[in-house]
C-alpha cells in the first residue's frame, strides 16, 4: 500500500499481495498444522473414498449373485461399512484438529509479532487495519477457510472416483474427460483470478469500517455534542458501500461460475448416458465378454456376468449423476478455498515479515559495524 498524512501524522497503507497466492502462504500454513499431521489427513481421504468404492462393489456384487442369503456377502458388506465409517470419523477429527492448530499458530505468531512491534508500526498503521486482522482474517482462517478445504478435498476424491469408475465401464468416455478437465481449469483460473483479487478488495476496505466504527465509538460525546450524527452516519455508510460492492462482485462471481459448471457436468452426464445406451449389445459393452459363461460354465453364469455388467452401468450413471450438483460445488470450494488462503496471507504478513524492535535494533547495529568498518577501511 501507499502512505498517506492525516491530521499531520504519517498513516501507511494497508499491504495487499497481487496475483496468485504464492506458494509460501501454502506452504507456511500446512507447516503451522502440522507437515505430518497434513499428510495423514490427505491419505484419510484417499482411503475414505476407496473404501466407499469397494463398498459399492460389493453390493453389485452381492445383489448380482446366486448366494443372495450368504453370511459371508452380508459380513464382509458390513465390514467395509463400518471401516468407512471410521476412517471418515477419524479423518474429520484429525482434519479439524490440523487447521484449528494452524489458525491458533499463526494467531500466537501474529500477535507475539505485534505486541513487540515498535510505536512507530502503531503510529503509522490505522488501529482498523489491526482489528480487521484479529478479527474477520482471523475468523475467516478459523471457521470458512476449515469449511471450504474440507468439502474440497473430500467431494474431489468422491469426483474423482466418479470420473475413474465412468472411465472403466465406459472406455470411449476417456476422449472427453481430457478437453472437459481442460476447460474446467480454464474456466476456474480465469474466475478465481477476479474472486481472488475482489476478495483482497474485500479484506483492504473492510478495515475503514473498522476504523470508522472505532473512532465513532470514542468520539461518540463529541459527536453528540456537536450536532454531528448525521455526518458521522453518512461517512460510515459511505466505507461499508464500498466494502460492500467489493462483496457483492465476488459473490456474482461465484455464481457465475456455479452457472457454467453445471453446464459442464451435464455435458458429461447426457454423454454416459448415451455411451451406455449406444454400446449395448456391442463389444464395448462392459463385461460384454465376461462371466462364467463365456468359459464353459453355462448360460447361468453368461447370464450373471451380463447382469454385472449391467450392474456397472448403473453405477457408473449413479456416480456421474452425483457430479451434476457435487463438482460444481467442489469447483466453486476450491475457489473459495483460495480466496480465503488471502486472510492467511494478510495474517502471515504480521507472523512472518512485521519488524519488531529486536528486529530494528539488530538492523542498526549491522549497519553501524558497516559503516564503523568503511570509515576504518577509508
Amino acid at each position: 500500500g501507499g502512505v498517506g498524512v492525516a491530521g499531520g501524522l504519517v498513516v501507511g497503507g494497508e499491504d495487499r499481495e497481487l496475483g496468485v497466492v504464492k506458494w509460501a502462504t501454502w506452504k507456511a500454513y500446512a507447516a503451522a498444522s502440522g507437515t505430518g499431521l497434513a499428510a495423514t489427513v490427505v491419505f484419510l481421504f484417499l482411503a475414505g473414498q476407496l473404501g466407499l468404492m469397494a463398498s459399492d462393489y460389493w453390493l453389485l456384487v452381492w445383489a448380482g449373485s446366486s448366494r443372495q442369503r450368504s453370511l459371508r456377502m452380508l459380513l464382509v458388506y458390513l465390514a467395509l461399512c463400518l471401516g468407512t465409517a471410521l476412517v471418515a470419523l477419524v479423518r474429520a477429527v484429525l482434519f479439524f484438529s490440523a487447521t484449528l492448530g494452524a489458525s491458533s499458530n499463526l494467531h500466537k505468531l501474529a500477535l507475539a509479532k505485534l505486541l513487540r512491534a515498535p510505536l512507530s508500526f502503531f503510529a503509522a498503521t490505522p488501529g482498523g487495519a489491526i482489528l480487521n486482522r484479529f478479527s474477520s482474517d482471523l475468523g475467516q482462517v478459523d471457521e470458512q477457510l476449515a469449511e471450504a478445504l474440507f468439502d474440497t478435498l473430500q467431494i474431489a476424491t468422491l469426483c474423482a472416483a466418479s470420473v475413474a469408475v465412468a472411465c472403466a465401464v465406459l472406455p470411449l468416455l476417456c476422449a472427453l474427460v481430457p478437453p472437459l478437465v481442460w476447460g474446467m481449469l480454464k474456466l476456474r483460473r480465469y474466475t478465481t483470478r477476479s474472486m481472488r483479487e475482489l476478495k483482497r478488495l474485500d479484506g483492504v476496505t473492510r478495515s475503514p469500517v473498522y476504523g470508522a466504527f472505532r473512532a465513532t465509538m470514542q468520539g461518540l460525546p463529541c459527536i453528540r455534542a456537536f450536532a454531528r450524527t448525521e455526518q458521522a452516519q453518512i461517512i460510515f455508510e459511505e466505507k461499508l458501500t464500498r466494502n460492500g460492492r467489493a462483496w457483492l462482485w465476488w459473490l456474482l462471481a461465484n455464481r457465475w461460475f456455479g452457472w457454467w459448471l453445471d453446464c459442464m457436468c451435464a455435458l458429461l452426464v447426457t454423454t454416459v448416458a448415451f455411451l451406455a445406451v449406444a454400446t449395448h449389445g456391442t463389444p464395448l459393452a462392459p463385461n460384454a465378454n465376461a462371466g462364467p459363461g463365456g468359459a464353459g460354465g453355462g448360460g447361468s453364469g453368461g447370464g450373471e456376468g451380463s447382469g454385472r455388467g449391467v450392474g456397472l452401468v448403473g453405477l457408473a450413471l449413479i456416480y456421474v449423476l452425483s457430479l451434476s450438483g457435487m463438482f460444481q460445488y467442489m469447483m466453486r470450494q476450491s475457489a473459495l478455498v483460495e480466496t480465503y488462503m488471502t486472510s492467511v496471507e494478510r495474517l502471515g504478513f504480521y507472523a512472518h515479515r512485521l519488524e519488531t524492535e529486536e528486529d530494528q535494533e539488530r538492523k542498526r547495529r549491522r549497519q553501524g559495524a558497516a559503516a564503523a568498518a568503511a570509515a576504518a577501511a577509508a
